[in-house]
């Protein structure tokens, strides 16, 4: 399980803000399939920077990885 307290907000003039989500629904727990938990760890060991503040999924310039660019990655 995953708690998600914090998220990059994206607002309508296309700046993204760090910070709790817009609404309280989206402060949430998220279930993690124990069939994905060892590769998920594998993936953060292996691409994950140990830091404070890391992106485990960052967009193609190192920043946040934008809705948009997220839905272009998985097409």
């Amino acid at each position: 399980m995953a708690r998600i307290r914090v998220a990059f907000v994206e607002r309508s003039t296309g700046g993204l803000v760090f910070g709790p989500p817009k609404s309280k629904a989206g402060q949430r727990t998220v279930g993690i399939p124990q069939a994905i938990v060892q590769a998920l760890q594998e993936y953060i060991a292996t691409y994950v920077q140990d830091e404070p503040g890391a992106l485990m999924f960052p967009g193609a310039k190192g920043g946040p990885l934008r809705r948009s660019g997220f839905n272009t990655r998985i097409r």
